[in-house]
């Protein structure tokens, strides 16, 4: 990774997205999580800034992208612990709109098919975390 073209562009991005220069603040956090993927909140702030500029399809997309990494990184339960892993509540709490999430757009209730979709993944995902 290029670390000082990250941190230019994470700095550029916060700037516009504090201005609320949202189309200049979406090209920027593409860029952040084209670099960094693994960081919850940049995908956070392109949902919220593509919500900002009215593009709800894609902002959709970014919380979705950022439930995926959640899934291929094995923590959202655990490796397969379907007990643990509830979709309707994590997809809820993510599409829910609530007042820490003011970027991301509410989806509810939760539509079955995208409950479905992210659920087979979680199944089809295969990471086990290191035992403490």
């Amino acid at each position: 990774m290029d670390v000082p073209g990250y941190l230019q562009a994470l700095s550029l991005a916060e700037a516009r997205t504090d201005a609320g220069q949202w189309a200049q603040a979406v090209t920027l956090w593409q860029r952040v999580t084209e670099q960094n993927p693994v960081n919850g909140n940049h995908w956070d702030r392109l949902a919220q800034a593509q919500y900002e500029s009215g593009d709800y399809a894609a902002a959709l997309g970014a919380t979705v992208a950022h439930v995926e990494h959640i899934a291929d990184a094995g923590l959202l339960g655990g490796g397969g612990d379907t007990a643990s892993y509830q979709p309707v509540r994590v997809l809820a709490k993510a599409f829910g709109g609530s007042g820490d999430q003011s970027g991301t757009p509410a989806l509810t209730p939760v539509p079955q098919e995208l409950i479905a979709t992210i659920e087979a993944r979680f199944r089809t995902t295969d990471v086990s975390l290191p035992s403490a």
